[in-house]
């Protein structure tokens, strides 16, 4: 049978949908060259042997090359579960980072390549060093110079080529780099970005007093990010990811967006954002030009437990907050700052859709794992999950973010909001900690006409 005559165009899209767009290329010539352009869309550089055999070959073919749009750099092998990228920090011109920096070098080649990627390894270690083992910050730092260094020299030597517009950093580690970010390289680079993804990685935490609450880049690090990163690119950008691997812009370090103004921006993505103050989301509404809203597990924190000479060191606003008298809950110790956050998602929820009149879409979704969809954000999910609230306790391991159950109860203390004394040490009376509960009604409200408003906007 022979195959119906349809119009290249309609041929094309319908290659495009394919999950697997390569797998038809031995229909016939027509299919091939069709099927090319969307099976080499993204070409991926592993820094092993066989990861520089497979570039250099796509590299090599001038057909392959014309179909790729997507460049994706890891800075290590994602098959090594504790891997150190390159040992790059004894030597600079050691015998594995020479292939890595020829193989990006390459990216010149590319005439119609838009977008970078770079992946990091998971693991990270700060300030205090860390094991040989783990992908160190002068090894990440070196790998952004090159990548950065190889799209500068593309723009130099082709400018009639395509604009490499969207930067994508994966395992972005917390850590300043002042320096790199004031470079003319990053300049030079970053004048052309109007898409920006980061994907921002803690120090990994153990389950033992590893102290990692008190690392200074946890407050150093999201002024240095407004700073460095959004605000010089504020007026360029169209989209912007914002994602942490844990849950930012309460405490230690506090992030409120004072004075950023996106004039072009359309669509934003939060991952793991946690509102701790009423005008906590004021920066997201000011940017009247949003028409893609996405919450990715973000939360709202009601109960916090710090210590009370962090409030001043961490600088952390607390006007919002009912400071919680000594003893309740049982917490007793004498540095023990509790406070109580009344703010709700029904506020919120009004808020957006009030002051973001050019909204269509508005996604809010709770993945089971994070960051799901950092990679692949169009179809997050619309669901009013029951874990929208959470608690912040200093005095847990590994991670101070306590996320409610699957019903909604939160676990603070012993959950028993009188003050703890003599008489009823012995009978504390813990209560239901639930705002998912108490706020329903008001949030699913809220909700769901925040999602018929960005409907009758479509």
């Amino acid at each position: 049978m022979s195959l119906p005559i349809l119009p290249i165009e309609l041929v094309s899209r319908i290659i495009s949908s394919l999950q697997r767009p390569h797998q038809v290329r031995a229909v016939c010539r027509q299919w091939n060259s069709l099927a090319i352009k969307y099976a080499f869309h993204t070409a991926t550089l592993l820094p092993t042997e066989a990861g520089y055999r497979k570039w250099n070959a796509v590299m090599d073919s001038s057909q392959l090359k014309k179909a790729i749009r997507t460049v994706i750099i890891y800075s290590h092998d994602p098959d090594t579960v504790e891997s150190s990228g390159f040992d790059w920090c004894e030597d600079e011109e050691d015998n594995n980072y020479t292939p890595f920096q020829k193989a990006v070098s390459r990216i010149k080649e590319l005439d119609l390549v838009s977008k970078v990627s770079i992946k990091f390894s998971h693991e990270s270690y700060g300030v205090q060093g860390g094991y040989c083992e783990v992908e160190t910050k002068e090894a990440r730092e070196k790998t952004l110079i090159t990548v950065f260094e190889a799209i500068k020299t593309r723009a130099e030597e082709k400018p009639d080529k395509s604009t490499i517009h969207a930067l994508s950093l994966q395992n972005l580690q917390n850590y300043p780099l002042p320096e790199f970010t004031s470079s003319e390289l990053f300049k030079a680079v970053t004048k052309d970005i109007d898409e920006l993804h980061l994907d921002i990685k803690e120090e990994h935490n153990s389950h033992g007093p590893d102290w990692d609450i008190y690392l200074p880049e946890l407050v150093e690090f999201t002024p240095y990010l407004q700073e460095h990163w959004l605000a010089p690119l504020s007026g360029q950008l169209t989209k912007l990811s914002l994602y942490f691997t844990e849950f930012w812009g309460t405490m230690p370090g506090t992030f409120h967006g004072h004075g950023l103004d996106f004039p072009r921006l359309q669509t934003l993505t939060l991952g793991q954002l946690a509102i701790s103050h009423h005008d906590h989301l004021d920066w997201v509404l000011r940017q009247k030009t949003l028409k893609t809203l996405r919450f990715e597990r973000c939360v709202i924190c009601p109960y916090i437990r710090t210590e009370s000479d962090k409030i001043g060191e961490w600088r952390i606003p607390t006007d919002d907050w009912e400071e919680l008298p000594r003893g309740a809950y049982g917490f007793e110790m004498d540095d023990d700052a509790l406070y109580y956050f009344p703010g709700t998602w029904e506020s919120m929820f009004d808020k957006i859709r009030t002051n973001l009149p050019q909204l269509v879409d508005f996604q809010f979704s709770w993945p089971s794992w994070t960051p799901v969809m950092f990679d692949d954000q169009t179809h997050l999910g619309t669901e009013l999950s029951n874990s929208r609230y959470l608690v912040f306790d200093i005095g847990l391991c590994p991670s101070r973010w306590i996320e409610a159950g699957h019903d909604g109860i939160l676990s603070f203390g012993d959950d028993d909001p009188t003050v703890v004394d003599e008489e009823n040490s012995e009978t504390r009376d813990p209560k239901e900690l639930n705002r998912h509960k108490e706020t329903l009604a008001g949030d699913q409200r809220a909700f769901e006409e925040l999602l018929k408003a960005t409907y009758k906007r479509q």
